[in-house]
């Protein structure tokens, strides 16, 4: 039996629990809900009452880091016992034989004659495999003895030990309790006097998650202006959920976050290399965090991009870039993800397999009158080149561009170079020396040294090192027709 619980407290999951505690009843009770909906601090307010009327509580919380950790829930369970009242974790609960796992079993049932005993396990997902095989065995044999055993697991979980934690928690007379968002009528409710407005951004911005809720509350000014420390509570609370929400989910997250506007589940399907960004993005939507393909406020996507560091920012960009491209995007979109990297401080953010790309998308960018950007995505494609023939080849482009009409080397008016010229001049003027340029240009070196000559004469300098910056003042911007 499944009961929807999407209140501000969970008090009616609450009062179910409870109800099965006082009547002495057996059983398993599964608290289900996604990151930041109340598992947590449900199954705390179940050991608290349970504890205060009465009963023995055991508790333990599963963690990821103790998935390797053998027996490790089954040991914290156990020490939360009053001393001696189950005995020690030994060798032989670790080996898993039936007769330990029988003889644990009818211990914790002698416990209930006294009263009944509540087993409380959060996060029961990331228990090791131990550890499940013993309360697996508990839920099957522990009535009619009053032993109750509440788990919390969170909806979307994809552990490595998914199938033993279904078969635990999906069987047959198992209490199933799902713990949902906030509706907007009580994210109302949870702000209080505030107004109507603050209310509507309060749900918009949270998603009716309470944990994102309560953080939202403690630095939302009281008439509803909304405002983000980095290091705040807000942002800890949404760092808090995507980390319980598990690595598909984070990486949806990024990829979101990344692609901006241009998200799409196709595109996203690309750069994470999936069929379906399913799983992830169902989690998050579960949790209030995405709402479609959309956060609800900047500093979400803040938090997402900021929790990842500067070298997997730039490897997501590019796989941003690649999968647009596969999308057949526009070629000023793709050469943002490119270049973004690059910005931030990540030197040589592509890969020797992205070099025909980048030459493809800095034509396209030329043929839109883009020369600036062309020139910088050929920047990129030159740290990638596999030898000295492209790397020239390259370089040559790029010297075109830079004499291109409406690049940053505007020129002014002098006597023109020709064509062959100005590809002297652009490589001489990047720092080639002779012999460099004539193996790029396929021209005898003392061919360049004839050129360079005429270039110096043309354009009025004395000689290389004045180059640079003559190309810039000096050359017409119709030179390349030429």
């Amino acid at each position: 039996m499944t009961e929807a619980a999407g209140g501000v407290s969970g008090a009616g999951a609450l009062e179910t629990v409870l109800a099965m505690c006082a009547a002495g009843r057996s059983g398993t009770v599964v608290v289900e809900g996604a990151a930041g909906c109340g598992r947590s601090r449900l199954l705390g307010a179940v050991a608290e009452r349970a504890g205060a009327a009465g009963a023995l509580v055991l508790r333990a919380a599963a963690t990821k880091e103790g998935l390797r950790t053998p027996l490790g829930v089954l040991r914290q369970a156990v020490g939360s016992a009053p001393a001696s009242a189950l005995g020690r974790i030994g060798p032989e609960h670790r080996a898993l034989r039936e007769e330990a796992v029988r003889e644990f079993c009818a211990r914790l049932c002698a416990l209930a004659v006294e009263g009944p005993v509540v087993l409380c396990v959060d996060d029961v997902q990331y228990a090791d495999p131990q550890s499940l095989r013993y309360l697996d065995h508990l839920a099957r044999h522990a009535r009619p003895a009053a032993v109750l055993l509440v788990v919390t697991v969170a909806a979307h979980a994809q552990e490595r030990h998914a199938a033993a934690v279904a078969e635990l928690t999906g069987r047959a007379g198992v209490r199933r309790i799902a713990l949902g968002l906030l509706s907007p009528r009580e994210v109302a409710d949870a702000v209080g006097g505030r107004s109507a407005r603050a209310a509507e951004e309060s749900y918009r911005i949270s998603g009716g998650n309470p944990a994102l809720l309560r953080a939202l509350l403690q630095e939302d000014d009281a008439d509803g202006t909304v405002g983000f420390a980095p290091d705040g509570p807000f942002a800890g609370a949404v760092a808090a959920c995507l980390d319980r929400c598990g690595p598909a989910a984070v990486a949806s997250a990024r990829a979101v976050a990344v692609l901006g506007a241009g998200a799409a589940e196709p595109v996203l399907a690309r750069m994470l290399g999936t069929g379906t960004p399913g799983a992830g993005l169902a989690a998050l939507r579960a949790c209030g965090v995405l709402h479609g393909l959309r956060f609800g406020h900047p500093a979400v996507r803040d938090v997402v991009l900021a929790l990842a560091a500067p070298r997997t920012r730039a490897g997501l960009h590019r796989r941003a870039a690649l999968a647009l491209r596969e999308a057949q995007a526009p070629a000023a979109v793709v050469a943002g993800h490119f270049l973004a990297p690059v910005a931030q401080g990540v030197r040589r953010p592509v890969r020797p397999g992205d070099l025909e790309v980048l030459r493809d998308v800095a034509e396209e960018l030329l043929a839109q009158r883009l020369p600036e950007e062309a020139g910088r995505i050929l920047g990129l494609a030159h740290d990638v080149c596999p030898d000295a023939v492209t790397r020239a080849a390259v370089e040559l482009r790029r010297a075109e561009i830079s004499l291109w009409p409406g690049s940053p080397a505007a020129v002014v008016e002098r006597e023109p170079l020709t064509a062959p010229e100005q590809r002297v001049a652009a490589l001489a003027a990047r720092g080639l020396t002779n012999r460099q340029i004539a193996a790029g240009l396929l021209l005898s070196v003392s061919t360049v040294q004839q050129r360079l000559t005429r270039i110096y004469r043309k354009l009025r300098i004395r000689g290389r090192q004045e180059l640079p910056q003559a190309l810039v003042q000096g050359a017409r911007a119709d030179a390349v027709a030429g």
